[in-house]
């Protein structure tokens, strides 16, 4: 089974030997990007669409007029949200000059790479199938710490939340990152969980592991 979800995840993320192995995530997605790699299944088809549905209706609610995302991807799952201000956030070069092109008519989105991300406040932080992916524990914690740092009311994550310790794949670490959130972020307090409505069941493409996490600043 171990085996096969490895074949398998390599198959759709596009790892394999013209990538040279496994470095580091930066360099995982830069290299996933630049060879025409796309975000992956969840950005796409009935889960991008209940993403999309749940974070539409969770911004209609709370009345959010900025955001930023750490970890924005292609832009496919972006063009199916009703964002309001939006900045998007990545590691990978190839990606943000993509978004970039991509959305360039829409006066209330725009793009920057991490290390050019300053130090800006956004009302809402998001970050969508991201966590899991973050195998290095200093750059998972940095991710957490900007989400919470930069963000004034709300922090939304879409994200797998049980430790693993058999991996799928080199680029996959599942955390326990509520208990994360409770140690080093007091200020914060999850408020609301929503479930899958396409829980995993052996298919990538139909199927997630992930669930939406809602945090709202409490101090």
């Amino acid at each position: 089974m171990i085996k096969r979800l490895v074949h398998y995840g390599k198959r759709i993320l596009g790892l394999s030997s013209s990538y040279g192995g496994f470095t580091n995530s930066s360099d995982f997605w830069e290299k996933r990007y630049k060879n025409g790699g796309s975000s992956g299944p969840g950005s796409y088809d009935v889960l991008a669409e209940f993403k999309a549905k749940t974070i539409n209706d969770l911004l209609r609610q709370l009345q959010v007029h900025s955001m930023f995302e750490l970890g924005c991807g292609d832009g496919n799952q972006l063009s199916m949200l009703q964002l309001p201000h939006y900045t998007g956030v990545d590691v990978s070069p190839t990606v943000i000059e993509k978004c970039k092109k991509r959305f360039k008519d829409d006066p209330l989105k725009r793009f920057v790479l991490l290390d050019e991300f300053t130090e800006e406040h956004f009302e809402m932080g998001l970050s969508l199938d991201v966590i899991y992916h973050l195998v290095e524990d200093d750059v998972y914690h940095t991710h957490l710490d900007l989400l919470f740092e930069r963000s004034k009311r709300f922090v939304l994550i879409y994200s797998s939340n049980e430790k693993q310790h058999e991996t799928t794949a080199p680029h996959v670490k599942h955390r326990k990152f509520t208990d994360d959130v409770a140690n080093r972020h007091k200020k914060w307090a999850l408020v609301k969980h929503i479930p899958n409505e396409h829980p995993f069941q052996g298919d990538f493409n139909t199927g997630s592991s992930a669930d939406f996490y809602l945090f709202a600043r409490v101090v």
